[in-house]
């Protein structure tokens, strides 16, 4: 009988570490970490196929655009609540708006500063809005999950509005950043940031 290393612990088919911890990506099942199916995949697929080609596509076309994404839905290993929000999501711009969106085109995070890289239309209280967003997810006291949380709604706001270009937003919009300044610095200062 072979003897495990403790060095060979929590990867796939190694034995789970305490606690039943794995790397990531595997599940601790009979104490192996092991790779389970993606049971959130092919709804997902479906949903994001019929995002990007609509409902009325031909089968073969939504067949293979469905094998093209099927690997890349496995390999981000969606959790419950990223997958309910793909499969909930009826159009790209609600697609946006989740944190693992798959379709959406990568983009750089843009700069900040006084406006710069923002684009143009977008009410200065939106502006203001992410910049205070962007310093309270750099404060230290925050908590981990809280910074990575908030981080996530930054890059997806930048994502968002990089795709608007220069068309004016109505004032609603500002109102809207403007009250969600005060909620965010009302919500931080709880944290002492």
């Amino acid at each position: 009988m072979q003897r495990e290393s403790a060095s060979a612990l929590g990867g796939e088919r190694d034995p789970c570490r305490g606690g039943s911890a794995c790397d990531p990506g595997l599940t601790c099942l009979s104490d192996r970490c092991v790779k389970v199916p993606d049971v959130h995949c092919a709804a997902v697929v479906d949903a994001l196929v019929s995002i990007e080609l609509g409902n009325y596509a031909p089968v073969a076309q939504r067949t293979a655009r469905a094998a093209e994404l099927r690997p890349t839905c496995e390999a981000l290993a969606l959790g419950d609540a990223d997958a309910a929000c793909i499969v909930a999501a009826r159009t790209r711009a609600q697609l946006a708006a989740c944190p693992q969106p798959i379709l959406m085109p990568a983009t750089p995070p843009l700069a900040l500063g006084s406006g710069a890289g923002m684009p143009l239309g977008l009410p200065p209280d939106c502006v203001a809005y992410v910049a205070v967003l962007d310093r309270y997810a750099a404060c230290p006291k925050l908590p981990p999950e809280a910074r990575k949380a908030m981080q996530d709604v930054i890059v997806q706001l930048k994502h968002n509005w990089a795709g608007l270009g220069s068309a004016a937003m109505p004032p609603a919009v500002g109102d809207a950043c403007r009250q969600g300044t005060a909620a965010i610095q009302q919500g931080m200062a709880s944290f002492g940031c």
